[in-house]
């Protein structure tokens, strides 16, 4: 079985000082993108330590299942412990900077 997970996440950037331009578009893509990465893996390695180290349902997969596929479960219910730590999981992440707050860009005189 394959289960999907997607997570949101808005983000502010707060007062900064910084030799970045928060109010390019580009920028705000760049720094969307990354924490897309960075959560997914959180996430994904989090999900991972918990199959393989300690064989904990700890996301609530099989309750999920319960839930949606109550006939599925019942004939898998007594093997879930078993089957736990081989399920496959996929993170996907959308990730969005709704602000970016006050920011005064730094300049540099060379």
């Amino acid at each position: 079985m394959k289960y999907l997970i997607e997570i949101s996440v808005e983000s502010v950037i707060g007062e900064q000082m910084c030799n970045e331009d928060f109010a390019n578009p580009e920028m705000i893509k760049v720094l969307e993108d990354a924490q897309q990465k960075e959560v997914a893996k959180e996430v994904a390695t989090s999900i991972e330590e918990a199959q393989k180290k300690f064989k904990v349902d700890i996301i609530g997969l099989g309750e999920a299942t319960m839930r949606k596929l109550p006939k599925e479960w019942k004939e898998m219910k007594e093997q879930w412990e078993a089957e736990f730590p081989n399920v496959d999981v996929e993170v996907q992440v959308n990730s969005k900077i709704t602000s970016t707050g006050l920011v005064n860009r730094l300049k540099m005189n060379k």
